[in-house]
């Protein structure tokens, strides 16, 4: 049977889904230095180093392998860092004074170690570990200068070669092994990162695709031909922020030389505000040919909203507007929405009487209004984001830019009108983007 060396691994130090990386260097170093312990026992032993260090050895492998244990199966290894790191600072000590100080594997063991212990700590106690391992080598090493005849030197050359050799391939193995672990941890990390990667390219595609449909199916219910309302002239631009958006509008023949324009702005962008549009739209259809005034329009709205859907809590600007070219008038109710403009004579006149906006837990009012709409005439509806649009300093492009746009300029027919604001308030922007849908309905009475 072919040995899995990375499972074999993992089934000793712990699965990336069991523990965080930390927690499997604490469980491969507790375990390594449990067997550094047994191997330092059997050289000492070996070598007849000393009954203090071979007996020190063999202590040290049996707490380390505690250690192991606990965290492993226990999973206590958040607290046994301290004592793990203070273990190793008296090995270190004990190593310096009984094998040879300077001339001993001391400090090979110290570096290999404390480089894997550091790894164990945030940055913050890593610093503190560091500085406590230098503290206590330079102590070593003053020592070592000052007091050398505590050190018990080796008791021949062969005996230092031997034990600086074990050392060397001791160490060169934990330093492997934490190379090891690192890159291996890293290609798990980038494994991850890829299928997370290729996950979220795919949920994109996918959503992309949705409102690539939702995207038609929003351009399906909004009307394209307006050749059947004449003599009204129709020059409309819908821009959503994103590929669907949360403006609706309506425009309906009613018979008996009436249209009716119903323009709503519901709150939110994007996924969210196009769904409340088509519930919007579904409720408006139910009764756009049903009541005769505009306020009893949105005062149908409110209660739907308010009631039905109450728990859904949509609220939206709406502006129902009817204009009889018989008569030459149009009659309007708002709710929330802002000012409208009526252009007569190149004179501007605000559409306004506002109610409040659709589907407000408290109640509203509704009332209809009469202005004269003669030829000539022209209106403008839109929503919000037209004076929302900002540019690169935080400055909105407001009513009071587009009142004067279209007070000190003389404007053509209604399709050049549009397209003069849509130029104005893009120079505006300049290159912020728009950070809410606009629609804006131009009608000229010609």
């Amino acid at each position: 049977m072919k040995l899995n060396l990375s499972n074999l691994f993992q089934t000793i130090v712990g699965k990336p889904d069991e523990f965080t990386l930390k927690h499997r260097l604490f469980n491969a170093y507790s375990l390594f230095c449990s067997l550094f312990g047994l191997i330092a026992f059997i050289t000492n032993y070996s070598l007849n180093l000393g009954t203090i260090i071979t007996l020190y050895s063999i202590s040290y492998c049996i707490i380390n392998l505690f250690f192991f244990i606990l965290s492993r199966k226990q999973r206590y290894y958040r607290i046994l860092k301290i004592p793990f790191i203070s273990l190793l600072t008296i090995t270190i000590v004990v190593n310096w004074m009984t094998n040879a100080g300077i001339y001993g594997p001391t400090l090979y063991f110290a570096f290999a170690m404390v480089i894997g212990s550091i790894a164990l700590f945030e940055k913050r106690d890593g610093i503190i570990v560091t500085v406590i391992f230098i503290i206590a080598i330079l102590t070593l090493f003053s020592i070592h200068l000052y007091y050398p005849e505590l050190i018990i030197p080796y008791t021949s050359k062969t005996v230092q070669i031997l034990d600086l050799l074990i050392t060397y391939l001791l160490t060169l193995i934990v330093a492997s092994f934490l190379i090891v672990t690192l890159m291996k941890n890293y290609d798990e990390k980038t494994q991850a990162l890829e299928v997370a990667h290729e996950n979220v390219n795919n949920a994109y595609k996918l959503i992309k695709d949705n409102l690539i449909v939702a995207k038609e199916i929003q351009s399906k219910i909004l009307p394209k031909n307006f050749e059947e309302f004449k003599p009204l002239l129709f020059h409309i631009s819908y821009i959503p922020q994103m590929e669907i958006g949360g403006d609706l509008y309506d425009i309906h023949n009613l018979g008996k030389n009436k249209t009716r324009i119903f323009l709503a702005d519901a709150t939110g962008h994007g996924i969210q505000a196009s769904l409340l549009t088509m519930l919007i739209k579904s409720e408006y259809e139910k009764i756009k040919n049903v009541l005769q005034m505009p306020h009893l329009i949105l005062d149908s709205m409110n209660k739907t909203f308010t009631t039905i859907y109450k728990s859904l809590k949509i609220y939206f600007t709406a502006i129902t507007l009817d204009i009889n070219t018989q008569s030459n008038e149009i009659i309007y109710s708002i709710g929330g929405h802002p000012a409208q403009l009526l252009v007569r004579d190149n004179q501007i006149e605000l559409i306004d009487d506002r109610g409040k906006a659709i589907g407000l837990p408290f109640p509203s009012t509704y009332n209809s209004f009469k202005k004269n709409f003669n030829k000539k005439d022209k209106l403008l509806l839109f929503t919000d984001g037209l004076f929302e649009a900002s540019n690169n300093k935080n400055e909105r492009y407001g009513e009071e830019r587009l009142l004067a746009l279209m007070e000190n300029n003389s404007l053509g027919n209604i399709a050049s009108t549009v397209n003069t604001i849509l130029i104005n308030v893009s120079t505006f922007m300049g290159n912020e983007k728009s950070q809410d849908d606009t629609t804006i309905i131009g009608v000229e009475f010609n």
